[in-house]
């Protein structure tokens, strides 16, 4: 996210494991998508270093929604990753689909959402 971790497990794969990143297959899971992840004006502020943060943010009703997967999927896209590599075929909004924990939701930490990776 903004902290810079999907450079950084991009940058470890090619160290580590030779990986090349158009050679990188993703795939989202469930997350706080745009229909739901409201976030105040200061937030803004964490992103306005990116080139594509214009591409990030909605406004509904006078408030503000922020696009994670898009956001990932574009730094994802500015490394090198291949746009048909990129899967969201399982990324469901956690705070939406009740199958899933929120703690934007739920207001409280009531469990996990697993990441995984995984060398082929």
């Amino acid at each position: 996210g903004v902290g810079g971790i999907v450079s950084k497990m991009v940058q470890e794969m090619q160290e580590k494991f030779n990986s090349r990143a158009c050679d990188l297959i993703v795939y989202f899971g469930p997350c706080a998508k745009v229909c739901c992840y409201c976030v105040k004006d200061d937030f803004l502020k964490n992103l306005e270093n990116w080139a594509f943060d214009d591409q990030l943010f909605f406004k509904k009703g006078g408030e503000v929604f922020f696009d994670l997967s898009k956001f990932l999927e574009l730094q994802l896209l500015d490394l090198g990753v291949e746009k048909e590599n990129i899967h969201k075929d399982y990324n469901f909004c956690t705070i939406c689909d009740l199958k899933f924990y929120s703690f934007r939701r739920q207001q409280q930490l009531a469990g996990r959402q697993p990441t995984v990776v995984v060398l082929n």
